[in-house]
């Protein structure tokens, strides 16, 4: 120990080397705390520590956190520790809560369990029970978000995360994504809500899941995952307002004068087909991941092996993999059929249109608004090239 002072202020800085070891009882709302290091330089005032840096593989404990890093420091008066190492390593590590954060710095408070950390890699941990605390702290219970596997880990980089313990909720951004095996998501952020089980991405979000076994991809501006509905929605971003006209529509704004940015749509491609839309909501199973429904809203288009439908709303259902299409108002849903050449008659196509069309995957029988009336409101169209 080192140790140097002030005239009519005693010892202001100690300074330790070697196996050292700081420890704190514990206190009302916090558990005991410990620390080892190789080094500590401690600023003092009346005797007691206002600042202290830890040096050389330090250790931070308490009882529901555990921290390592290079570099921290501790202010008592502040009841937060700073995480640090190298300035292009991720070298420092807490875990909390069933996650382990790995990254370049790491902002810890204490008391409230708040924390900041930049250039993330973190692993989500299942756990069924609540987290294990002292009983001065309100017991958490932390789950998977219900979109993935329950029973296994998943990981969320970011170039940086906002973590607060009581909520569970953890906010990445900056080239956000989340991984569990097959199952990806990533957006410029990725908010996990550990208390509810949901989960949001946005900005140029995209996805690809694994719905007991099969594989959907989607793009939106939007992605949510909302738990207690048990729901996936795909939402385009909003048209923004012009000069004290409200929001423009988008066939007002593809019609008005200039190029205005073309509204984005949301797209979902599976086993249901290619889906574009402004909105796009997968329903799923109570017990299990995989899809019962999906709704699409407005300016909706679909594309399939030998169909392509275009309407206002759709509801896949499948279980029979049926599909109903409805029209807006006086425009129609219009369905093209394609029919394959062969040695006898070239390809052919025809088009259906209706207020309410309803058709399934593996047939090309189409009835019209309720009743099979193929006939009556189909006529055949030269077929349309081959999209790029």
């Amino acid at each position: 120990m080192d140790g140097s002072g002030v005239a009519g202020k005693g010892l202001t800085e100690a300074r330790f080397n070697e196996a050292v070891e700081y420890s704190e009882p514990a206190r009302r709302g916090s558990s005991a705390r410990v620390v080892r290091a190789q080094s500590l330089t401690a600023a003092l005032s009346e005797d007691a520590v206002s600042d202290a840096v830890f040096k050389g593989k330090v250790v931070f404990e308490e009882e529901d956190l555990n921290a390592t890093a290079p570099e921290v420091r501790y202010q008592p008066s502040k009841n937060t520790i700073a995480l640090s190492g190298p300035d292009t390593a991720m070298a420092s590590h807490i875990t909390i809560d069933q996650i382990a954060i790995d990254a370049r710095r790491i902002d810890v408070a204490l008391e409230t369990r708040r924390i900041s950390a930049a250039q993330v890699k973190t692993t989500l941990r299942p756990q069924a029970a609540g987290a294990r605390g002292d009983a001065s702290r309100d017991t958490q219970t932390r789950t998977m978000p219900g979109l993935l596997k329950k029973d296994d880990a998943a990981n969320v980089n970011a170039d940086s995360l906002e973590y607060v313990s009581a909520t569970g909720q953890a906010t990445y951004t900056g080239n956000a994504r989340l991984f569990q095996g097959v199952t990806s998501i990533g957006g410029d952020s990725i908010t996990v809500d550990r208390e509810h089980g949901d989960l949001v991405a946005t900005g140029s979000a995209r996805s690809t899941l694994d719905l007991d076994g099969d594989r959907i991809t989607g793009n939106a501006h939007e992605i949510r995952y909302v738990d207690a509905a048990r729901t996936v929605t795909y939402s385009a971003a909003p048209v923004g307002p012009t000069r004290g006209k409200g929001v423009v529509p988008p066939a007002a704004a593809s019609a008005g004068r200039g190029s205005p940015e073309p509204v984005r749509e949301a797209q979902v491609k599976g086993p249901q087909g290619d889906l574009r839309a402004e909105r796009i909501e997968i329903v799923l199973a109570k017990q299990d991941n995989h899809m019962e429904r999906l709704e699409a809203f407005t300016h909706v288009t679909l594309k399939m092996d030998t169909k392509t439908a275009d309407g206002a709303r759709l509801t896949y259902h499948a279980a029979d993999e049926q599909y109903v299409m409805a029209g807006a108002g006086a425009v129609p849903v219009k369905v093209v059929v394609k029919t394959a050449a062969t040695t006898t008659a070239p390809q052919s196509c025809r088009e259906t249109t209706g207020r309410t069309l309803t058709f399934k995957k593996a047939t090309d029988n189409i009835e019209v608004d309720g009743k099979d009336e193929t006939r009556i409101d189909t006529r055949p169209i030269p077929c349309p090239p081959p999209s790029r």
